[in-house]
């Protein structure tokens, strides 16, 4: 007489592995047999198991099985089944690839008046002109070379149209318009300007012309001229600009990221409200990169010093530090928000300075040599103690925005 089936079952639990089960009393048998009919393999099981897993076997590929009951003299098996297993794994996934930003050039730039946020110099039609920039050709007219002055004169600048290479920003009867050079002793003495608060890439400057001392480039009902400093808070505010990189695609003006030096693809971001430098590959990370630089939220009366860098997705907060710490944090209007907000971007360590390369001096540690510098990733102001480490850690590259 035959003995009890084995009532059987089997599931995938892997691309190549299957785990069969039965079901059985157990009364008279000596063991087990689990069989797979083709490729044809059997394994023998004690009296007590009642699963066997079976590795080795093709993805996605169906076997049929079956489990017999081994008796003195017989055995007696279930009915063929069969299972599935799982499809090949899914290879790893790719991380995301890291993007790097452009690097910006030295010598090209624009210029935002101070007083008219957005407004930046450009010509049109030859005219020299402070106005919003939202086309190309905005952006364009609106970004200049800015040339050792012509006059060979040191500390002096000179700045050539980057679309209309040979024509230079000169002043004529006061007035500033947009001139090709004649090669003539009075065209370069009047595009050539004296340049005042520093080379740097950012910051607030003012430019003097070479030959009528006393007389600055400043902005009036939208127009450019020379005029003298009068000692009026007006006249000074028209004549003083943020310099920017140029005005990019998409972003506002003054956009700007920051590539480290000595941890190259490693930019300044802000993450949960503190500042850091990361790799860049996400949408998030791009825009957490991003700052748009502006005149400096601290100043003494209406002139502001240096410059604050606002996050550009989050509107209204800036990078500052606190208690030592490079953060982001909403403006709050205080006296103590707005220094700890306003840096000033001076030139790198060593001839890093020669590649438009600076570091960041909080404004309201003057008497102290303290500067942003990144450790173990984090952002922090330091005391510098004079090292090549510390110069490199505190020293960025100016680039094109991410965001």
């Amino acid at each position: 007489m035959s003995g009890e089936k084995p009532v059987v079952g089997a599931f995938a639990n892997a691309p190549g592995m299957v785990t069969v089960t039965w079901d059985h009393s157990g009364e008279g048998v000596h063991w087990f047999v689990v069989e797979l009919e083709e490729p044809y393999a059997v394994w023998v099981a004690d009296i007590g198991k009642r699963a066997w897993s079976i590795t080795g076997m093709e993805p996605s590929h169906t076997y049929n099985y079956r489990v017999c009951a081994v008796y003195d003299f017989d055995r007696t098996c279930s009915e063929f089944g069969s299972v599935t297993t799982m499809p090949p794994a899914a290879p790893p996934a790719t991380p995301p690839a890291t993007v790097d930003a452009q690097p910006l050039p030295r010598d090209l730039g624009s210029l935002q008046a101070i007083n008219f946020p957005g407004l930046l110099v450009r010509h049109r039609n030859f005219a020299g002109l402070i106005t919003p920039v939202e086309t190309d050709l905005d952006r364009a007219d609106a970004t200049f070379v800015l040339r050792n002055g012509l006059t060979g004169a040191p500390g002096t600048v000179s700045f050539e149209a980057s679309n209309l290479p040979g024509h230079f920003l000169r002043h004529a009867n006061f007035k500033v318009g947009l001139h090709k050079n004649d090669g003539s002793d009075l065209f370069r003495a009047d595009a050539t300007f004296t340049r005042h608060g520093g080379e740097e890439i950012l910051g607030i400057q003012s430019f003097e012309s070479v030959n009528f001392p006393g007389h600055f480039l400043r902005h009036q009902n939208s127009e450019l001229m020379i005029s003298p400093h009068d000692g009026s808070e007006q006249v000074w505010l028209d004549a003083q600009w943020l310099r920017i990189p140029p005005p990019p695609k998409g972003a506002p003006a003054g956009a700007v990221s920051f590539q480290s030096v000595n941890f190259p693809g490693h930019y300044i971001r802000h993450r949960n409200s503190l500042g850091e430098i990361s790799r860049i590959s996400s949408g998030l990370d791009r825009n957490d990169a991003t700052f748009v630089a502006r005149p400096g939220l601290w100043r003494e009366g209406p002139f502001p010093k240096g410059v604050s860098l606002e996050s550009r997705n989050f509107p209204g907060h800036y990078l500052r530090h606190q208690d030592f710490r490079i953060k982001l944090h909403q403006d709050d209007g205080s006296e103590l928000f707005r220094k700890d907000a306003t840096f000033a971007f001076v030139s790198g360590y060593g001839d890093l300075a020669s590649k438009g390369y600076g570091t960041l001096k909080p404004i309201n540690a003057p008497h102290r040599d303290f500067y942003v510098r990144h450790q173990n990733f984090e952002l922090w102001i330091a005391e510098t103690d004079g090292s090549a480490l510390f110069g490199m850690d505190a020293t960025w590259q100016p680039t094109a925005p991410f965001a």
